[in-house]
Formats: structure tokens, C-alpha cells, sequence
């Protein structure tokens, strides 16, 4: 896996200093090779999905949040990045849903602001009834 042997930690951490040193495509094939033996290492999902989303691989992002939904440590802001990604791919039927799907789980959310990253009219109106339901949610 890495010059440290089968630690997908260490192997984790050679990784980063590729992607910190620019060699994107080290770090993307090492990340990768991380995710075939520990594939809920979800440092790898992020910044994997991170390097797809910069190479406009959206398919790809959205593939590796959606996998991810099922073991990472922030759901909520796993799903508004999935949400952002779904967003760029112009489904913004699927962005929509996964945000009503967060703010159901976690209504304190829509308060603090949690989904402007992904700017949409369809989007926007659902920010203002998810909004309007924290609010009524309160009192």
C-alpha cells in the first residue's frame, strides 16, 4: 500500500503529504488503494471526493458521499456536501431531499445557517420552508 507497509493510517498519512505537496494523482491512486482494503476509512472518502469534486469528477464525489453516509462521523455535514455535489450535477431534486432528509434529523440546522453552500432557487425555497418549520419546530 505504502512505503509503511498495510496501515491504511499510515498509508493515510503518506497520502496527505502527496496531496499537500501537489502530487494529486500519488495521493488520489494511494487513497484509492486505502479504500480497497479499509473502505470505511472516511479521512480517505473525504479528501478522495475532495480531489473528484476539484477534477469535476461530480459522478465520482457523489458516489464516495453516498457510501460514506453509512459509517462517517458528521451525517449532517456528509449530506449537505452530498447535497452540494447533487446540486453542481443539477439534480436538484436529489439536493432538495437530502437536505429535508438532515434538517428532519437535525431541525437545528435550518437555524443555524448550515445549508448556503448550495445555491439554488429549488434549493432556496426549500431553505425557507425547512426555515419556517425550525421556527414553528421552537415555539
Amino acid at each position: 500500500m505504502s512505503k509503511r507497509g498495510s496501515d491504511p493510517d499510515a498509508a493515510f498519512i503518506d497520502a496527505l503529504k502527496l496531496h499537500k505537496a501537489g502530487r494529486l494523482d500519488d495521493a488520489k491512486s494511494l487513497y484509492r488503494r486505502i479504500l480497497d482494503t479499509n473502505p470505511m476509512h472516511s479521512g480517505t472518502h473525504y479528501f478522495l471526493r475532495m480531489k473528484a469534486n476539484d477534477d469535476g469528477d461530480l459522478e465520482a464525489a457523489a458516489e464516495l458521499m453516498e457510501r460514506a453516509l453509512d459509517f462517517y462521523s458528521d451525517q449532517a455535514q456528509c449530506e449537505n456536501s452530498l447535497a452540494a455535489v447533487y446540486q453542481r450535477l443539477g439534480s436538484f431534486k436529489n439536493a432538495g431531499e437530502m437536505l429535508k432528509h438532515t434538517i428532519d434529523i437535525h431541525p437545528g440546522l435550518a437555524k443555524a445557517g448550515e445549508w448556503k453552500s448550495v445555491n439554488n432557487p429549488v434549493v432556496a425555497a426549500l431553505h425557507r420552508h425547512l426555515e419556517d418549520r425550525a421556527s414553528k419546530d421552537d415555539s
